[in-house]
């Protein structure tokens, strides 16, 4: 199959990613050609990984190793996974650097499907709130106007300005929310959101965007670990390991620790800004399996702390959107009606404004 194939174009989905990760995941293990396995194995799979898997074996027949043909296939996988197939080749252990995808990537859609169940709630909140708030404006406002008796008070004569334009804001509020919704949804389906640290993944709460700092830090001090125990230079696993993990900070720290590796300044590796804490102590290290040793406890301790935020985000975020939404939803509808109405009974209340 040819590079670039229509059939084979846009990102690929996480499941997707997934499927094919674990099926080469098998194929190592059990040590068949990895050409030969993806053509035989590639009919129980759906069409278009199918068209993947074929594409890929094509270009692995065709003499380039497995980040080059995953590349050559034009498939819209993610830098990333190439990153780390070339760093599995590197370091000789594509096996281990196959389920650090796996994890990585299952970690991704069980943190889409929290936030997914997390967020529908407040969405319905939040809809809900805002057809009773049209219906105020529509309903309940005019017949508080006719009661304030041209004195209608300063929120109350924001309603009536916003009413007039109703039937033009009033159904694209809801849309554009919707809409939002739905590309998060199919943004966060792609196999690029792996890799992705800001914007709507996060949704600008720090606990999720730690837990993904985090688990590229796990990410990291793993792939540089199996780097550094097949020998390759650590001032080139250093690049590597961070190219892996598409953390733009990262690897600048990471290029910087590397140049000082390659000068032999290893007494400064301690102080640079932007390299993991525990990776840092770890190359403090003297000997290789020290430091063999030490990135692995680093990227396990890494994993244990994403394991964690994982668990508080299942507690607590639900809880927290829905007061969040909610809440500020309940605040708006309460003013909207009771502010008003509390303005007109107390022009009621005042000598002559009886009815």
């Amino acid at each position: 199959m040819a590079s670039g194939d229509r059939s084979l174009r846009g990102s690929v989905s996480l499941d997707e990613l997934i499927a094919l990760n674990d099926e080469i995941l098998a194929l190592v293990r059990a040590g068949v050609p990895l050409e030969l396995g993806l053509r035989q194995n590639a009919g129980g799979l759906s069409r278009r990984l199918t068209r993947l898997t074929t594409s890929v074996a094509d270009q692995l027949s065709s003499g380039v190793d497995l980040a080059a043909a995953v590349q050559k296939a034009d498939a819209g996988m993610p830098p990333i996974y190439q990153a780390i197939l070339a760093a599995g080749l590197k370091s000789g252990r594509l096996d281990k650097a196959l389920e650090g995808v796996t994890r990585a990537a299952r970690h991704v859609a069980a943190l889409r499907h929290l936030l997914l169940v997390a967020m529908v709630y407040p969405l319905i909140v939040f809809l809900l709130a805002y057809g009773l708030f049209i219906a105020v404006l529509l309903y309940v406002a005019p017949t508080l106007l006719m009661f304030a008796e041209g004195k209608p008070g300063a929120l109350l004569s924001i309603l009536d300005s916003i009413r007039d334009s109703v039937s033009i804001w009033g159904p694209i509020v809801p849309l554009v929310v919707l809409a939002a919704w739905l590309a998060w949804l199919f943004q966060s389906s792609r196999a690029l959101s792996i890799q992705r640290q800001g914007g709507i993944w996060n949704l600008r709460l720090p606990l999720i965007h730690a837990m993904v700092r985090d688990a590229h830090y796990a990410m990291f001090a793993e792939l540089l670990a199996l780097l550094v125990e097949h020998e390759v230079p650590l001032d080139q696993s250093l690049l590597t390991a961070a190219m892996a993990t598409a953390d733009k900070k990262l690897a600048r720290a990471a290029e910087e620790t590397s140049q000082q590796v390659a000068r032999g300044e290893k007494s400064g590796l301690i102080t640079v800004a932007g390299l993991p804490t525990l990776v840092r102590w770890a190359l403090s290290m003297g000997t290789r399996g020290d430091l063999c040793r030490s990135l692995q406890s680093a990227a396990a301790s890494y994993q244990q702390r994403v394991l964690r935020r994982a668990d508080l985000l299942r507690i607590y975020l639900p809880a927290v959107l829905t007061i969040a939404i909610g809440g500020t939803a309940t605040l708006v509808y309460a003013l909207s009606v009771f502010t008003p109405f509390t303005q007109m009974l107390r022009q009621i209340a005042l000598p002559g404004g009886g009815i």
